[in-house]
């Protein structure tokens, strides 16, 4: 085979080379790709996307017990103990985190409730998502989505086990007693507000 011949080989083999692995990565990206496409809204958030399992539950270990007790700081630096709240209100924790989708879309519902019963209710919202080596994102999130219920910072490890957090968002609502009346995992939806709301207010 002569050089020219040879050269014309190797440039035409280079060459299907190139258009199978982009067209290869093309088919890859459109129809295998396991990452989520994101919507307009959450592409601009600063706050990256994950999917997290939805489902109601109540862990067995903590049903109609004592919620375990805490104290953490909120956003505006002051302490807020979990037990100062009883006999005096309904609470309903939630942990999240800022990149949660859910917990993004939950905000609203935990708006909502704060709002028509603040004389019943106290929310308080758990920032658990944080890399502890890593500034806390807290308070942009609270900008972001224009949260005015209180957000608590920095939980402990025991504090995580102890409400046997496994992923983003899990809630618990505690009664006036201080006993875990509810537990949820997964976002809110308008169905389970109005089920809280009955709830809460069906109490005397």
């Amino acid at each position: 085979m002569k050089k020219s011949q040879l050269r014309r080989f190797l440039v035409i083999l280079t060459m299907l080379y190139c258009i199978g692995v982009f067209g290869y990565a093309f088919y890859y990206t459109l129809y295998q790709s396991p990452q989520k496409r994101l919507t307009p809204a959450e592409t601009q958030s600063p706050f990256k996307s994950q999917n997290i399992v939805r489902s109601e539950i109540i862990p067995p270990l903590l049903k109609d017990v004592k919620a375990p007790d805490f104290t953490l700081t909120s956003l505006q630096n002051q302490p807020v103990q979990l037990a100062r709240f009883q006999h005096k209100k309904w609470v309903l924790i939630e942990f999240f985190a800022s990149w949660c989708p859910h917990c993004q879309r939950t905000v609203p519902y935990l708006q909502q409730l704060q709002q028509k019963i603040p004389d019943k209710l106290q929310i308080l919202a758990i920032n658990a998502g944080d890399n502890p080596k890593k500034p806390s994102t807290a308070k942009t999130f609270q900008n972001e989505f224009k949260i005015s219920y209180t957000i608590l910072d920095h939980p402990s490890s025991p504090l995580l086990e102890a409400y046997h957090l496994k992923a983003f968002p899990t809630m618990y609502l505690i009664d006036p007693s201080g006993r875990i009346a509810w537990g949820h995992l997964g976002e809110l939806s308008p169905e389970t507000t109005q089920k809280l709301l009955a709830k809460i207010n069906s109490s005397h």
